[in-house]
């Protein structure tokens, strides 16, 4: 078997030019699989396209050693694909191996992956966008070229990568999060049908991405009520950043987006009702939430004198596009860290961020002994497979008395502990550490 670039010149287009095919040779018999690429014969020099075809189509140097860089790629994919037929100990036929040069040359991971980043941006996550975009850009780094095709992602390709990366000094967090993206890319594939099952590289028999130590977040209730404690001089950045604090932990751990997307017209009657921003375009759970005093105090302050429609905390300073207002998110979000860490110096915690508020709301209620799944529910979680296969809702009574014990606990009040009803079916053991490990991904 023999293969070779030639230009077909036995066909014409309509422009006059022809076709640079693949031309494969077994028995006598010839076969073609197109490039994709087309030119005049003087544009062609037998091997590779010439200074002409770049002067008539006007490219720069880099596009035109690109596209000499895939017209190579596209001979070496059919060498690449008789090589694993044969390492198969299949016959290689022509017929087989036309096949599986056809499916190779589909959709690469790259380009799937690219298609998804669309999506995620045009439907507004635009922190998954930004996550897939990151992943891509170091895969490609340690893969030396941009097309990465599904078959070349392997159980060794992986460890290459994964050897790649800690040769350069990096951390196995970072490793594990753009691992755990390439694999979400890979379930779309194989439930898209776009590739078989036998190219997924992940899972019992495959390739174990590396589990991350787990960070602990939360801190004791006695540093809360030091927090609430302290007496800061009205209007200034630091003593909003304990409001938010505190009004996020009174409100079951309240994200910080969503603590900024809250508007005047979602404070009725009492309570809070909000979708959180993170699963707005998923499956909209919505939450309703009783606001007792200690919330509400802090409320009445940035309430008076606004509409319906705007927010209730001075948080978000700009409109944009999706893309625009992530950042300033980000940018939000970093100085609220900055005046958190100044309040946790105040109390004697080291680093305190707005991570650390979710995490306590739940750390501190599990020490309190309240059931895992009230915690669970609290927290707007669906996938808590220890709580959530038997359970398919608690009622919003339920959830205050389990807020009004979390926050008791932590401010010194009194309050009665909610009854456990009994259960056919026992509680698994949740510990601390696999409870901070599901609240990073929360």
């Amino acid at each position: 078997m023999t293969t070779k670039l030639i230009l077909y010149t036995s066909k014409k287009l309509s422009d006059g030019r022809s076709p640079i095919v693949v031309r494969i040779i077994q028995d006598r018999k010839t076969t073609k699989i197109s490039t994709g690429i087309n030119a005049f014969p003087e544009e062609w020099n037998g091997n590779e396209l010439t200074l002409t075809y770049k002067k008539n189509h006007k490219l720069s140097q880099d596009q035109f050693e690109n596209l000499q860089s895939l017209l190579r790629d596209k001979i070496n994919n059919v060498v690449d694909e008789r090589i694993k037929l044969q390492k198969r100990g299949r016959h290689v036929s022509v017929c087989d191996l036309v096949k599986k040069v056809k499916k190779a040359n589909s959709l690469s991971f790259d380009e799937f992956a690219e298609q998804i980043i669309k999506e995620l941006t045009e439907s507004g996550r635009i922190g998954n966008a930004r996550a897939y975009t990151c992943m891509l850009s170091r895969l490609r780094h340690y893969h030396g070229k941009k097309r990465i095709a599904f078959e070349a992602i392997d159980v060794s390709w992986l460890k290459n990568v994964e050897a790649k990366h800690y040769e350069s000094g990096n951390v196995g967090n970072s490793l594990s999060t753009y691992f755990r993206a390439a694999r979400a890319i890979f379930n779309r594939a194989v439930s898209e049908k776009l590739i078989d099952m036998e190219l997924y590289p992940f899972g019992r028999g495959g390739y174990q991405i590396p589990s991350s130590p787990v960070q602990r977040r939360a801190i004791d209730k006695e540093l809360i009520a030091k927090i609430a404690a302290l007496d800061l001089p009205e209007n200034y950045s630091v003593w909003h950043a304990k409001n938010y604090f505190l009004f996020s932990f009174f409100m079951r751990g309240l994200n910080f987006i969503d603590l900024a997307e809250i508007k005047v017209k979602d404070v009725l009657s009492g309570r809070l009702k909000y979708v959180r921003q993170k699963t707005k375009r998923k499956n909209a759970k919505s939450f309703n939430i009783q606001i007792g005093p200690e919330a509400q105090k802090i409320l009445d302050y940035y309430l008076e004198g606004k509409l319906p429609e705007d927010r209730v905390f001075p948080i978000i300073q700009k409109e944009g596009t999706p893309d625009e207002l992530w950042d300033h998110y980000g940018q939000r979000r970093k100085n609220y860290n900055k005046y958190l860490k100044t309040l946790g110096k105040m109390v004697g915690v080291d680093n305190l961020t707005s991570y650390v508020v979710r995490h306590s709301w739940a750390t501190i209620g599990k020490r309190e002994g309240i059931d895992i799944a009230h915690i669970s529910d609290g927290l707007g979680h669906a996938d808590m497979k220890t709580t959530q296969a038997y359970l398919d809702s608690i009622e919003n009574t339920d959830l205050d008395k389990t807020n009004e014990q979390i926050i008791a606990s932590v401010l010194g009040q009194k309050t009665t502990k909610p009854r456990k009803k009994r259960r056919s079916i026992n509680l698994k053991n949740i510990n601390e550490d696999e409870l901070s490990r599901i609240l990073e991904n929360s």
